[in-house]
Order: C-alpha cells, then structure tokens, then sequence
C-alpha cells in the first residue's frame, strides 16, 4: 500500500492523511523496553554538538541496491548543510563502535565486511538519548528473543546498545521500501518526531517493516551557522522574551538592552537560514521594545531568535504548534 504521508514535510494529522502512524515498544527484555522508553524523555533540551550521524555505505551493493548508497550519501551532505557532524563510510570497512551516535545508518550483516573480524555483525555503537537508525538488512525486526537465533543483525542488539528509534524488516523487503535516509535523518533533525521522520521517508505502508520507539520524540539541534550559537546564550548585556510559546500562528517578542546604540531582532529556521528580520533600528538604553512574529506561512517546527545589540548576541527556542 503506498503510504500518504511519503515525503511529506509538514506535521502530521489524522484528518489530513487518514492513515495512523503506528510504532512499537519492544526489546529482548522488558528492562530494555523500560530503558527505551525512558531515552525518548530523556534527551537534553540541545543534542550536545559532539553528537554525530554515522551513514556506513556498502560498496558491494551499487549495482543492486546503489539507491540506498547514494541516499546515505545525499542525507549527509544535507546534514552538514545544517552544519551537524556526519561521518560517511564510503569504502569496504564496516564501522564498530562508534560513539556520540544521534542518527546511524548501515547495511548491518548485509554488509559483506561487517563479521570478517570473526564475530557478529553487531555495531556497539554508543548512542545519545534520542537516537535513531536505519538498518539495510532483512530478518533485522524478525526476532526480539534473547540471544539472536543466527548471525544477522538485530534491531534489538541496537535497542540494548542504547538507541532510542529504529526501524527494521521482518522478512525479505524491496530495496525501494526501505527508509530514505535523505528524508528520515534531515526530517529527524529539523525537528520531526520519531513516527513523521521515519514514516515520511517510507514509501509503503505495512511492508515487512517495524518501527520501534516512542512516536512522539523528537529531539532539538540547535543550528551551527556562523552567527549562531549551539546553545542559547545568556548575555548581561540585553533581556529578550516572548510569548506565547509554544506559539500559533504569531507570538509577541519584547527586548531591551542595557546600552542606547543598534539594535536587530532575526528569525532563523533549524537550518540557519534566516526567515525574517522583525527590528534593525537604533534602540535606547533599558527602553523596552515589542514587535509580532507572524508564522501563518510557516511549518510546525522550532525557530530561532537572534537579537543583536553592540558586542551582544541572545539566542532563544521558539516552537510553532499548528
């Protein structure tokens, strides 16, 4: 069944695609499931900027299945458009023990090179709250008993490793119905939640996959283009606030600074872009100023708001909830 929500890049509703995005809670242990559950609340406000995806192409693969290769390829070049940290694996070596692992994708056993040391084809990653992952391999969801029935990997070797979300196969899917990795990690990492990322990147709907973790998580990546900073920052010298927030469809936004000179107030989007300046004026010393965002046009999403003044930068999180 083709699912409508493929590509889809606004939020979710029931009344607007009438399908429901379904995920599991599962695990070897009902520790493991409590553990999980417990990740998807746990994230920081901000992923730590140290935090990485990790896409570990499969060369062997191109001429049968050089989509999924290519697609790897495609979601790293726009997360470092995002300025987020991404390792691609590119060569026959089949990435271990990665660590500070936010978004993971792999060909797991169906990786020639992954069991070539001798053991398993389990990665012993060491995943942040909130992560996700992609695995190319089928039989990867087929099983959740304890130890794995073979030597294929599990999605729930990488559930006990730590990861948050994943999504895996049952059986023998099509190359063309597994996850886009080009849609679900950018989509994850501009705020989506776990069920839009991954579903948003799947063509089909119930075919031979699972998708495991909380359907609501979603995690915060706070821009890193120049201008911006990875966490919001405090700054004696300017006071800025806004409400409501969350916010539908505008928010008034008050600032004042401690120092008469210039002043401007910017919006930026998850990507660093800039969306819209709302003040570039001159500003008097501890005079509060007000202006209005109006996001009508705008996406569900979290946005930036940069207010400079002098040597004096704020940033704060503002999310849109339509």
């Amino acid at each position: 069944v083709l699912s409508p929500y493929y590509g889809a890049s606004g939020a979710f509703s029931r009344a607007s695609y009438d399908v429901y995005l379904v995920t599991r809670l599962d695990g070897f242990t009902v520790a493991d499931v409590i553990r999980l559950i417990d990740r998807a609340g746990a994230q920081p406000s901000s992923i730590p900027e140290g935090a990485r995806f990790v896409f570990d192409q499969a060369p062997e693969w191109d001429t049968l299945a050089g989509r999924l290769n290519e697609n790897m390829k495609t979601a790293a070049t726009r997360l470092e458009s995002m300025h987020q940290s991404v390792t691609l694996e590119t060569t026959a070596a089949y990435l271990k023990h990665q660590t500070s692992v936010i978004g993971y994708a792999s060909w797991g056993s169906s990786d020639l090179h992954s069991r070539l040391d001798g053991s398993r084809a389990r990665q012993y990653n060491s995943y942040l709250a909130g992560a996700i992952a992609e695995l190319y391999t089928p039989h990867g969801a087929g099983s959740f008993n304890a130890p794995p029935e073979n030597d294929r990997s599990a999605v729930a070797d990488m559930i006990a490793d730590g990861i948050t979300g994943v999504k895996g196969y049952v059986y023998e899917p099509f190359a063309s119905s597994m996850s886009d990795a080009q849609i679900v990690f950018p989509a994850y990492a501009n705020g989506s939640t776990l069920a839009e990322s991954f579903f948003a990147a799947s063509p089909y709907l119930s075919w031979m996959d699972v998708v495991i973790g909380d359907p609501k998580c979603r995690i915060t990546i706070a821009p890193r283009a120049p201008g911006l900073s990875s966490q919001p920052a405090a700054t004696p010298g300017a006071e800025l606030a806004y409400y409501p927030n969350p916010f539908n469809p505008s928010a008034r936004i008050s600032f004042a600074v401690k120092e008469s000179g210039h002043a401007s107030l910017t919006v930026y989007n998850m990507l660093g872009q800039e969306l819209a300046v709302l003040f570039d004026s001159a500003v008097q010393a501890r005079e509060m100023y007000a202006v209005t965002f109006d996001a009508s046009s705008l996406p569900s999403g979290i946005y930036f708001t940069v207010l400079r003044a002098g040597a004096h930068r704020l940033v704060r999180k503002m999310v849109l909830a339509k």
